[in-house]
Formats: structure tokens, C-alpha cells, sequence
């Protein structure tokens, strides 16, 4: 898991089983470290 995104979106605080450099499924990654992967960014 990629450490940037995991300390600032706080994924380790909510997943203490993850941890830096450890693998995960590519669904699970999916799921809670991009959960907001579909959603489009608004210009302002």
C-alpha cells in the first residue's frame, strides 16, 4: 500500500490490519483506498 495515500486519507487509523509495504487484493485496494475513484472532480 502506498504510504501518501494511506496516511492522508487516514486509511490507517480505520484499517489497523493494513499496513505500509504489505500487499492487498486488487478489489480490496479498490475499495478502501480509492473508494472515490468514480466520482468526478468539480471546477470550480
Amino acid at each position: 500500500m502506498k504510504r501518501n495515500k494511506a496516511q492522508t486519507k487516514g486509511i490507517l487509523e480505520q484499517y489497523d490490519s493494513l499496513e505500509i509495504g504489505k500487499e492487498i487484493c486488487y478489489s480490496y485496494y479498490l475499495d478502501i483506498v480509492e473508494p472515490d475513484r468514480n466520482l468526478k472532480k468539480i471546477s470550480s
